[in-house]
C-alpha cells in the first residue's frame, strides 16, 4: 500500500520559529536559546494535526571559528499517523562586512507510527465489494518505521534584516514498516525574508516578513506583519494563501523570557468544520558567552 506524503509541521509564529525550518539559524542569536511550542490545528476536526516542538541552540567558538550547535524534537499527530523527528543541527558562521552568514546541516531520524486499529473501511448499513470489514490493503496491526533524515540551510542576518533558505528531508526518508507499508517524506524547500523597521527616536517597530514553502508538487506562501512596542509587547497579522489568517500576540521580558500566542482563522473549504487553530510558544534566552565576537548582529527574530 504505497503512501507518499509531505508531512511537515505548520506554525503560525514564523517570526520567532525560524529554527524549525532552517539549521543555518542555529546559534545566530549569540546566546543560549531554548524554544517550545504546542499547536492544536483545526480544533473540532476529527484527526486534525497536533504538534509539539522543543529545541535548543547555542553559538560556540572552536579552532578559532564560530559555530552554531543545536538539537530539536518534533512530535506531530495527524489522522492515524504519529511522526517524531529527532534532529541535531550544526551551523558554520561566517562574519561578512555587513552581516553574519550561517551555513547549516541537519542530521537526525524520523519515526512514523501507523495506528491501524483506527482505520476502517466499513460503513454502517452499507455492505458491498468496496466496503468490507476485512481489507488486505490495511495492515492488521499497528506498525512503525524509522529512517535517516537530512537537511541543510543558509541563514543571513544584518542588524535589521534576514534572508533564509533551506531544504528539509533532502534524502526523501522512507521509514521501513514491518508489514510492507511504504511511507515517503518529500523534500520541502523554504525561502523567507524579513526586515525590522524602527523610526529614529521611536520605541515602536514594524517587521514585515514573507515565507514561501514547496514540496515541489504544491506550494504555500505567507506574509506577516508584526508590530513591537517598547521592545516588549508584540502583535501581528498575516495571510497564508488559500489557508488561514494568522493573528499573534505576545510579550518579551527583560529576563530573556518570551511568550507568544497565535490564533488562525481558517479560510479554506475546511472552515465550516473547525473552530480555528491555537498555538502557544515559549522562548528563553540567557548569555553563556565565553568568547564573544567583535561584532554582533542581533537577530530580528528575537525582539
Amino acid at each position: 500500500m504505497p503512501v507518499n506524503s509531505q508531512n511537515d509541521v505548520q506554525t503560525g509564529q514564523n517570526v520567532s520559529l525560524q529554527s524549525i525550518v532552517n539549521p543555518g539559524f542555529a546559534g545566530s542569536s549569540g546566546v543560549f536559546n531554548v524554544v517550545a511550542l504546542n499547536r492544536q490545528q483545526w480544533v473540532g476536526f476529527d484527526g486534525a494535526p497536533s504538534t509539539t516542538v522543543v529545541g535548543i541552540d547555542k553559538e560556540v567558538k572552536f579552532l578559532g571559528a564560530f559555530h552554531g550547535l543545536g538539537a530539536m524534537v518534533v512530535y506531530d499527530e495527524i489522522g492515524v499517523f504519529e511522526t517524531m523527528y529527532l534532529d541535531a543541527n550544526y551551523s558554520y558562521h561566517i562574519e561578512l562586512e555587513r552581516g553574519l552568514l550561517g551555513l547549516g546541516l541537519r542530521v537526525g531520524a524520523v519515526n512514523v507510527k501507523l495506528s491501524s486499529s483506527d482505520l476502517s473501511t466499513s460503513v454502517e448499513g452499507l455492505t458491498n465489494d468496496y466496503h468490507q470489514t476485512d481489507d488486505e490493503a490495511i495492515p492488521s496491526s499497528d506498525d512503525s518505521g524509522m529512517a535517516l533524515d537530512v537537511g541543510f540551510g543558509a541563514f543571513y542576518q544584518t542588524q535589521n534584516a534576514y534572508l533564509s533558505a533551506s531544504v528539509q528531508h533532502l534524502n526523501r526518508p522512507k521509514p521501513s514498516f514491518k508489514e510492507g507499508t511504504t511511507f515517503a517524506v518529500r523534500p520541502v524547500m523554504s525561502l523567507s525574508a524579513g526586515k525590522k523597521m524602527k523610526a529614529r527616536g521611536k520605541k515602536t517597530a514594524f517587521e514585515p516578513s514573507v515565507m514561501f514553502k514547496t514540496d515541489f508538487s504544491s506550494f504555500q506562501i505567507e506574509v506577516d506583519g508584526v508590530v513591537t512596542v517598547n521592545d516588549k509587547i508584540f502583535f501581528g497579522l498575516g495571510y497564508r494563501y488559500q489557508d488561514a489568517v494568522p493573528l499573534q500576540c505576545g510579550v518579551s521580558l527583560k529576563n530573556g523570557l518570551k511568550v507568544g500566542y497565535a490564533y488562525e482563522l481558517n479560510i479554506s473549504k475546511l472552515h465550516s468544520y473547525n473552530s480555528g487553530t491555537h498555538e502557544i510558544s515559549v522562548g528563553y534566552q540567557f548569555n553563556m558567552n565565553i568568547d564573544k565576537r567583535t561584532k554582533r548582529y542581533k537577530s530580528v527574530r528575537f525582539l
